[in-house]
Protein backbone atom coordinates (compact mmCIF):
# COMPACT_ATOMS: atom_id res chain seq x y z
CA UNK A 1 0.00 0.00 0.00
CA UNK A 2 1.34 3.41 -0.95
CA UNK A 3 0.85 6.31 1.44
CA UNK A 4 0.80 9.97 0.55
CA UNK A 5 1.15 13.19 2.48
CA UNK A 6 3.00 16.46 2.41
CA UNK A 7 6.03 18.05 4.01
CA UNK A 8 7.80 21.39 3.80
CA UNK A 9 11.30 21.12 2.31
CA UNK A 10 12.90 24.54 2.15
CA UNK A 11 10.11 26.84 1.05
CA UNK A 12 8.45 24.39 -1.33
CA UNK A 13 5.47 22.22 -0.61
CA UNK A 14 6.10 18.69 -1.94
CA UNK A 15 3.85 15.68 -2.18
CA UNK A 16 5.12 12.50 -0.33
CA UNK A 17 4.81 9.06 -1.93
CA UNK A 18 5.90 6.23 0.39
CA UNK A 19 7.41 3.17 -1.34
CA UNK A 20 5.91 -0.29 -0.92
CA UNK A 21 9.09 -1.63 0.71
CA UNK A 22 9.49 -1.18 4.47
CA UNK A 23 13.26 -0.75 4.43
CA UNK A 24 15.95 0.51 2.11
CA UNK A 25 16.69 -2.52 -0.05
CA UNK A 26 20.17 -4.13 -0.31
CA UNK A 27 20.54 -6.14 -3.49
CA UNK A 28 20.81 -9.84 -2.67
CA UNK A 29 18.81 -9.57 0.56
CA UNK A 30 15.16 -10.18 1.38
CA UNK A 31 13.31 -6.85 0.91
CA UNK A 32 11.13 -7.57 3.95
CA UNK A 33 14.08 -8.21 6.32
CA UNK A 34 16.09 -5.59 8.19
CA UNK A 35 19.08 -7.95 8.70
CA UNK A 36 20.64 -10.24 6.09
CA UNK A 37 23.81 -12.19 5.25
CA UNK A 38 25.86 -11.92 2.05
CA UNK A 39 28.83 -14.02 0.99
CA UNK A 40 30.73 -12.93 -2.12
CA UNK A 41 34.16 -13.04 -3.70
CA UNK A 42 36.30 -10.00 -2.97
CA UNK A 43 35.97 -7.33 -4.24
CA UNK A 44 32.29 -7.05 -5.11
CA UNK A 45 29.74 -4.29 -5.61
CA UNK A 46 27.02 -3.49 -3.11
CA UNK A 47 23.88 -1.63 -4.05
CA UNK A 48 21.27 -0.09 -1.78
CA UNK A 49 18.17 1.64 -3.14
CA UNK A 50 14.71 2.96 -2.38
CA UNK A 51 12.34 2.36 -5.27
CA UNK A 52 9.36 4.39 -6.40
CA UNK A 53 9.20 7.08 -3.75
CA UNK A 54 8.81 10.82 -3.71
CA UNK A 55 10.79 12.92 -2.98
CA UNK A 56 14.22 11.38 -3.59
CA UNK A 57 15.73 9.69 -0.52
CA UNK A 58 19.36 10.30 0.36
CA UNK A 59 21.15 6.97 1.11
CA UNK A 60 24.49 6.50 2.90
CA UNK A 61 26.59 3.37 3.54
CA UNK A 62 28.18 2.83 6.98
CA UNK A 63 30.59 0.28 8.39
CA UNK A 64 29.57 -0.66 11.94
CA UNK A 65 32.28 -1.26 14.57
CA UNK A 66 32.45 -1.65 18.31
CA UNK A 67 33.60 1.99 18.45
CA UNK A 68 30.76 3.36 16.30
CA UNK A 69 29.78 3.80 12.65
CA UNK A 70 32.13 4.87 9.86
CA UNK A 71 30.91 6.29 6.53
CA UNK A 72 31.83 4.28 3.43
CA UNK A 73 32.28 6.28 0.20
CA UNK A 74 29.53 5.50 -2.31
CA UNK A 75 28.09 6.74 -5.59
CA UNK A 76 24.62 8.27 -5.38
CA UNK A 77 22.29 8.23 -8.40
CA UNK A 78 18.62 8.93 -9.16
CA UNK A 79 16.19 7.64 -11.76
CA UNK A 80 12.58 8.68 -12.22
CA UNK A 81 9.44 7.78 -14.10
CA UNK A 82 6.49 10.13 -13.99
CA UNK A 83 6.19 11.27 -10.37
CA UNK A 84 8.12 8.31 -8.81
CA UNK A 85 11.83 8.47 -8.00
CA UNK A 86 14.30 5.63 -7.34
CA UNK A 87 17.55 6.48 -5.56
CA UNK A 88 20.70 4.31 -5.51
CA UNK A 89 23.83 4.17 -3.37
CA UNK A 90 26.56 1.95 -4.87
CA UNK A 91 29.85 1.01 -3.22
CA UNK A 92 32.61 -1.54 -3.73
CA UNK A 93 33.23 -3.82 -0.78
CA UNK A 94 36.73 -4.82 0.31
CA UNK A 95 37.83 -6.56 3.47
CA UNK A 96 38.58 -4.20 6.32
CA UNK A 97 41.68 -4.78 8.48
CA UNK A 98 42.19 -8.20 6.80
CA UNK A 99 38.90 -9.33 8.32
CA UNK A 100 36.73 -11.60 6.20
CA UNK A 101 33.58 -10.49 8.03
CA UNK A 102 32.08 -6.98 8.13
CA UNK A 103 28.81 -5.47 9.31
CA UNK A 104 27.47 -2.82 6.91
CA UNK A 105 24.47 -0.52 7.17
CA UNK A 106 22.52 1.33 4.50
CA UNK A 107 20.58 4.25 5.95
CA UNK A 108 18.00 6.62 4.50
CA UNK A 109 19.12 9.97 5.89
CA UNK A 110 16.63 12.51 4.54
CA UNK A 111 13.96 13.54 3.98
CA UNK A 112 12.39 11.79 6.99
CA UNK A 113 9.28 9.59 7.03
CA UNK A 114 9.48 8.59 3.38
CA UNK A 115 10.52 5.01 4.29
CA UNK A 116 8.79 3.23 7.18
CA UNK A 117 12.15 2.01 8.60
CA UNK A 118 15.15 4.06 7.63
CA UNK A 119 18.00 1.49 7.81
CA UNK A 120 18.92 -2.07 6.87
CA UNK A 121 21.97 -4.08 8.00
CA UNK A 122 23.97 -6.70 6.10
CA UNK A 123 26.58 -9.09 7.50
CA UNK A 124 29.04 -9.41 4.61
CA UNK A 125 31.63 -12.18 4.33
CA UNK A 126 34.41 -12.71 1.83
CA UNK A 127 34.06 -16.22 0.41
CA UNK A 128 36.67 -18.74 1.58
CA UNK A 129 36.46 -22.06 -0.25
CA UNK A 130 39.15 -23.73 1.85
CA UNK A 131 38.05 -25.81 4.85
CA UNK A 132 39.33 -24.71 8.26
CA UNK A 133 42.86 -25.80 9.12
CA UNK A 134 42.54 -26.11 12.89
CA UNK A 135 39.68 -28.21 14.24
CA UNK A 136 38.63 -29.07 17.77
CA UNK A 137 37.24 -32.60 17.85
CA UNK A 138 34.08 -32.86 19.94
CA UNK A 139 32.11 -36.00 20.84
CA UNK A 140 28.53 -35.77 22.06
CA UNK A 141 26.33 -38.62 23.20
CA UNK A 142 23.43 -39.37 20.89
CA UNK A 143 20.24 -37.46 21.85
CA UNK A 144 22.17 -35.18 24.22
CA UNK A 145 22.38 -31.37 24.27
CA UNK A 146 25.17 -29.79 22.21
CA UNK A 147 26.81 -26.42 22.91
CA UNK A 148 29.57 -25.03 20.67
CA UNK A 149 31.21 -21.79 21.77
CA UNK A 150 32.29 -19.08 19.35
CA UNK A 151 33.86 -15.85 20.64
CA UNK A 152 34.93 -15.02 24.16
CA UNK A 153 33.71 -11.43 23.71
CA UNK A 154 30.08 -10.37 23.84
CA UNK A 155 29.98 -7.32 21.53
CA UNK A 156 30.50 -9.11 18.23
CA UNK A 157 28.75 -10.06 15.03
CA UNK A 158 29.11 -13.62 13.81
CA UNK A 159 28.01 -16.34 11.42
CA UNK A 160 27.77 -20.10 12.04
CA UNK A 161 28.26 -22.46 9.10
CA UNK A 162 28.41 -26.20 8.59
CA UNK A 163 30.77 -27.90 6.15
CA UNK A 164 29.64 -31.09 4.45
CA UNK A 165 29.69 -31.67 0.73
CA UNK A 166 28.91 -27.96 0.51
CA UNK A 167 28.87 -24.98 2.85
CA UNK A 168 25.60 -24.37 4.69
CA UNK A 169 24.79 -21.25 6.71
CA UNK A 170 23.11 -22.22 9.98
CA UNK A 171 22.58 -18.76 11.41
CA UNK A 172 24.07 -15.33 11.95
CA UNK A 173 23.77 -12.68 14.63
CA UNK A 174 24.63 -9.08 15.47
CA UNK A 175 25.36 -8.30 19.11
CA UNK A 176 27.11 -4.95 18.77
CA UNK A 177 24.81 -2.10 19.82
CA UNK A 178 21.66 -4.22 19.55
CA UNK A 179 20.56 -7.84 19.45
CA UNK A 180 19.54 -9.29 16.13
CA UNK A 181 19.83 -12.86 14.87
CA UNK A 182 18.45 -15.15 12.22
CA UNK A 183 18.45 -18.97 12.23
CA UNK A 184 18.03 -20.86 8.98
CA UNK A 185 17.15 -24.23 10.56
CA UNK A 186 14.86 -25.03 13.48
CA UNK A 187 17.28 -27.57 15.01
CA UNK A 188 19.69 -24.90 16.26
CA UNK A 189 19.73 -21.66 18.20
CA UNK A 190 22.34 -18.97 18.86
CA UNK A 191 22.68 -17.70 22.42
CA UNK A 192 23.33 -14.11 23.52
CA UNK A 193 27.07 -14.86 23.73
CA UNK A 194 27.12 -16.38 20.25
CA UNK A 195 27.20 -20.07 21.21
CA UNK A 196 25.50 -22.53 18.89
CA UNK A 197 23.11 -24.82 20.78
CA UNK A 198 21.33 -28.00 19.77
CA UNK A 199 18.78 -29.58 22.11
CA UNK A 200 18.86 -33.16 20.80
CA UNK A 201 21.85 -34.33 18.81
CA UNK A 202 21.31 -36.82 15.99
CA UNK A 203 23.68 -38.58 13.61
CA UNK A 204 22.71 -36.14 10.85
CA UNK A 205 24.27 -33.34 12.92
CA UNK A 206 27.79 -34.77 12.62
CA UNK A 207 30.16 -32.61 10.61
CA UNK A 208 32.44 -29.57 10.67
CA UNK A 209 31.07 -26.39 12.25
CA UNK A 210 32.74 -23.01 11.78
CA UNK A 211 32.02 -19.73 13.52
CA UNK A 212 33.50 -16.52 12.06
CA UNK A 213 33.20 -13.46 14.28
CA UNK A 214 34.37 -9.87 14.54
CA UNK A 215 33.58 -6.47 15.99
CA UNK A 216 34.76 -4.21 13.17
CA UNK A 217 38.25 -3.96 14.69
CA UNK A 218 39.25 -7.51 15.57
CA UNK A 219 38.14 -10.81 14.07
CA UNK A 220 38.58 -14.54 14.57
CA UNK A 221 37.12 -17.97 13.96
CA UNK A 222 36.41 -21.20 15.79
CA UNK A 223 36.01 -24.60 14.14
CA UNK A 224 34.80 -27.96 15.45
CA UNK A 225 34.61 -31.47 14.08
CA UNK A 226 31.52 -32.91 15.76
CA UNK A 227 30.85 -36.64 16.20
CA UNK A 228 28.09 -38.54 17.96
CA UNK A 229 28.86 -41.54 20.14
CA UNK A 230 26.88 -44.44 21.60
CA UNK A 231 28.23 -46.34 24.61
CA UNK A 232 28.28 -50.12 24.06
CA UNK A 233 26.86 -52.43 26.69
CA UNK A 234 29.88 -54.77 26.88
CA UNK A 235 32.53 -56.76 25.07
CA UNK A 236 31.87 -60.30 23.91
CA UNK A 237 34.66 -62.89 23.92
CA UNK A 238 33.96 -66.07 21.97
CA UNK A 239 33.10 -69.11 24.15
CA UNK A 240 32.88 -66.88 27.21
CA UNK A 241 29.62 -66.36 29.09
CA UNK A 242 30.89 -63.57 31.37
CA UNK A 243 30.84 -59.97 30.12
CA UNK A 244 33.94 -58.81 32.02
CA UNK A 245 36.28 -61.76 32.58
CA UNK A 246 36.40 -65.50 32.03
CA UNK A 247 38.70 -68.54 31.90
CA UNK A 248 39.35 -70.89 29.04
CA UNK A 249 41.72 -73.66 27.99
CA UNK A 250 43.67 -73.38 24.77
CA UNK A 251 46.64 -74.65 22.81
CA UNK A 252 49.96 -72.87 22.56
CA UNK A 253 49.00 -71.89 19.02
CA UNK A 254 45.43 -70.82 18.37
CA UNK A 255 42.97 -68.02 17.62
CA UNK A 256 41.08 -65.55 19.80
CA UNK A 257 37.91 -63.69 18.91
CA UNK A 258 36.23 -60.74 20.60
CA UNK A 259 33.65 -58.17 19.55
CA UNK A 260 31.96 -55.02 20.80
CA UNK A 261 28.33 -54.43 19.87
CA UNK A 262 26.10 -51.38 19.41
CA UNK A 263 28.89 -48.80 19.45
CA UNK A 264 29.40 -45.51 17.63
CA UNK A 265 31.73 -44.46 16.09
CA UNK A 266 33.40 -47.52 14.64
CA UNK A 267 36.51 -48.40 16.69
CA UNK A 268 39.66 -50.52 16.46
CA UNK A 269 40.20 -53.47 18.80
CA UNK A 270 43.36 -55.21 19.98
CA UNK A 271 44.44 -58.18 22.10
CA UNK A 272 47.07 -57.44 24.75
CA UNK A 273 48.47 -59.02 27.87
CA UNK A 274 46.97 -57.64 31.07
CA UNK A 275 50.50 -57.08 32.44
CA UNK A 276 53.11 -55.42 30.22
CA UNK A 277 55.96 -57.59 31.53
CA UNK A 278 54.19 -60.63 30.04
CA UNK A 279 54.30 -59.26 26.47
CA UNK A 280 57.42 -61.28 25.46
CA UNK A 281 55.70 -64.57 26.32
CA UNK A 282 52.96 -64.38 23.68
CA UNK A 283 52.80 -63.07 20.10
CA UNK A 284 49.68 -61.91 18.22
CA UNK A 285 49.55 -61.95 14.41
CA UNK A 286 47.17 -62.01 11.42
CA UNK A 287 44.54 -59.80 13.01
CA UNK A 288 41.30 -59.45 11.01
CA UNK A 289 38.68 -56.80 11.81
CA UNK A 290 35.12 -56.80 10.48
CA UNK A 291 32.58 -54.00 10.94
CA UNK A 292 28.82 -54.49 10.60
CA UNK A 293 26.46 -51.50 10.51
CA UNK A 294 23.13 -51.58 12.35
CA UNK A 295 21.40 -48.26 11.74
CA UNK A 296 23.31 -45.64 13.75
CA UNK A 297 25.58 -48.16 15.54
CA UNK A 298 28.24 -50.73 14.63
CA UNK A 299 29.40 -54.18 15.67
CA UNK A 300 33.19 -54.53 15.49
CA UNK A 301 34.77 -58.01 15.60
CA UNK A 302 38.48 -58.87 15.95
CA UNK A 303 39.92 -62.31 15.10
CA UNK A 304 43.60 -62.79 15.95
CA UNK A 305 46.13 -65.62 15.92
CA UNK A 306 48.43 -66.12 18.90
CA UNK A 307 51.59 -68.11 19.69
CA UNK A 308 52.93 -68.83 23.19
CA UNK A 309 56.68 -68.20 23.17
CA UNK A 310 57.55 -69.75 26.56
CA UNK A 311 57.20 -73.56 26.86
CA UNK A 312 56.71 -73.54 30.65
CA UNK A 313 53.89 -70.97 30.58
CA UNK A 314 50.76 -72.66 31.90
CA UNK A 315 48.42 -69.63 31.95
CA UNK A 316 48.30 -65.96 31.01
CA UNK A 317 45.87 -63.06 31.52
CA UNK A 318 44.80 -61.33 28.28
CA UNK A 319 42.66 -58.29 27.55
CA UNK A 320 40.59 -57.30 24.52
CA UNK A 321 40.20 -53.53 24.43
CA UNK A 322 39.61 -50.45 22.27
CA UNK A 323 42.78 -48.81 21.02
CA UNK A 324 44.04 -45.62 19.32
CA UNK A 325 42.05 -42.39 19.37
CA UNK A 326 38.96 -43.80 21.11
CA UNK A 327 40.62 -45.61 24.02
CA UNK A 328 40.12 -42.70 26.43
CA UNK A 329 36.48 -42.22 25.48
CA UNK A 330 35.48 -45.90 25.73
CA UNK A 331 37.26 -47.28 28.79
CA UNK A 332 35.86 -50.76 28.32
CA UNK A 333 37.62 -54.10 28.03
CA UNK A 334 37.12 -57.82 28.57
CA UNK A 335 39.65 -60.08 30.32
CA UNK A 336 40.43 -63.69 29.54
CA UNK A 337 42.63 -66.08 31.53
CA UNK A 338 43.96 -68.64 29.08
CA UNK A 339 45.30 -71.98 30.44
CA UNK A 340 47.76 -74.17 28.50
CA UNK A 341 48.92 -77.80 28.96
CA UNK A 342 52.23 -77.80 30.89
CA UNK A 343 55.28 -79.33 29.17
CA UNK A 344 57.16 -81.03 32.07
CA UNK A 345 60.24 -81.89 29.98
CA UNK A 346 61.13 -78.23 29.58
CA UNK A 347 59.77 -76.89 32.84
CA UNK A 348 61.54 -73.85 34.22
CA UNK A 349 60.46 -73.10 37.77
CA UNK A 350 62.21 -69.73 37.75
CA UNK A 351 60.24 -68.29 34.83
CA UNK A 352 57.88 -65.33 35.48
CA UNK A 353 54.98 -67.49 34.36
CA UNK A 354 55.60 -70.07 37.08
CA UNK A 355 56.10 -67.33 39.62
CA UNK A 356 52.70 -65.84 38.68
CA UNK A 357 51.00 -69.23 38.66
CA UNK A 358 52.91 -70.60 41.69
CA UNK A 359 49.84 -70.58 43.86
CA UNK A 360 48.12 -72.98 41.48
CA UNK A 361 51.05 -75.41 40.82
CA UNK A 362 52.29 -75.39 44.45
CA UNK A 363 48.79 -76.14 45.68
CA UNK A 364 48.55 -79.25 43.54
CA UNK A 365 52.00 -80.50 44.65
CA UNK A 366 51.22 -79.92 48.32
CA UNK A 367 47.98 -81.86 47.95
CA UNK A 368 49.87 -84.89 46.59
CA UNK A 369 52.59 -84.70 49.28
CA UNK A 370 50.05 -84.41 52.09
CA UNK A 371 48.06 -87.37 50.77
CA UNK A 372 51.13 -89.65 50.52
CA UNK A 373 52.44 -88.60 53.94
CA UNK A 374 49.07 -89.20 55.58
CA UNK A 375 48.93 -92.69 54.05
CA UNK A 376 52.44 -93.56 55.34
CA UNK A 377 51.63 -92.33 58.85
CA UNK A 378 48.39 -94.32 58.82
CA UNK A 379 50.26 -97.50 57.83
CA UNK A 380 52.87 -96.99 60.58
CA UNK A 381 50.24 -96.36 63.25
CA UNK A 382 48.27 -99.41 62.12
CA UNK A 383 51.42 -101.58 62.27
CA UNK A 384 52.22 -100.37 65.78
CA UNK A 385 48.68 -101.08 66.94
CA UNK A 386 48.77 -104.58 65.46
CA UNK A 387 52.11 -105.25 67.15
CA UNK A 388 50.80 -104.12 70.52
CA UNK A 389 47.73 -106.31 70.22
CA UNK A 390 49.81 -109.38 69.34
CA UNK A 391 52.17 -108.74 72.24
CA UNK A 392 49.22 -108.35 74.62
CA UNK A 393 47.77 -111.72 73.60
CA UNK A 394 51.12 -113.43 74.18
CA UNK A 395 51.38 -111.99 77.66
CA UNK A 396 47.92 -113.32 78.56
CA UNK A 397 48.86 -116.87 77.47
CA UNK A 398 52.12 -117.01 79.46
CA UNK A 399 52.06 -117.62 83.32
CA UNK A 400 52.78 -114.64 85.45
CA UNK A 401 56.37 -114.41 86.60
CA UNK A 402 57.49 -112.64 89.70
CA UNK A 403 58.52 -109.10 88.98
CA UNK A 404 62.10 -108.75 87.98
CA UNK A 405 64.28 -105.74 87.72
CA UNK A 406 64.42 -104.53 84.10
CA UNK A 407 67.80 -104.81 82.48
CA UNK A 408 69.88 -101.66 82.23
CA UNK A 409 69.72 -100.14 78.69
CA UNK A 410 72.91 -99.09 76.97
CA UNK A 411 73.57 -95.52 75.72
CA UNK A 412 73.26 -96.55 72.05
CA UNK A 413 69.86 -98.08 72.66
CA UNK A 414 68.68 -94.90 74.42
CA UNK A 415 69.80 -92.71 71.49
CA UNK A 416 68.08 -94.99 68.96
CA UNK A 417 64.87 -94.86 70.97
CA UNK A 418 65.03 -91.03 71.14
CA UNK A 419 65.50 -90.78 67.36
CA UNK A 420 62.48 -93.05 66.82
CA UNK A 421 60.33 -90.86 69.06
CA UNK A 422 61.45 -87.72 67.20
CA UNK A 423 60.58 -89.25 63.82
CA UNK A 424 57.15 -90.27 65.07
CA UNK A 425 56.48 -86.73 66.34
CA UNK A 426 57.49 -85.21 62.98
CA UNK A 427 55.21 -87.61 61.13
CA UNK A 428 52.30 -86.75 63.41
CA UNK A 429 52.79 -82.99 62.83
CA UNK A 430 53.04 -83.49 59.07
CA UNK A 431 49.84 -85.51 59.00
CA UNK A 432 48.07 -82.73 60.90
Amino acid sequence: MRHSGSFVFGECLNHILTPSQKYPFIKGCDPDESFCFLSENEPFDLQCYVQDARPAVDLIWFRKTVHGDTVIPSNFSVSSKTALITTYANTTFAAFNSSSLSLLKCQAVEPPKVVLHNEVTALVEVVNRDPPRSLKVKYFQLNSRVVLHCAKKRNVFLVWKKWNAHEEVIGYANYLQSSNKKITTSDFDISMIGSLTLLQAQVKHEGIYVCNYGNGVLSGSQAYNVFMYVLPSHFVVEDCSSTCCCQSEGDRDGTLKCSVRNIRPSVSLEWKTAAEDMNPYITFSDQWTTVDCHGDTFTVTLLSRYHVNHPSLNSIDLECRIRCQHENMFKLSSRLTLFFPLDNTTSDTTSPANVREGCKSDGRAMLVICSVTSLIVLIIISAINIGLMVNLKRQRRCPRQPPQRPPQASESEVEALAETVTVMQDLNQLSL
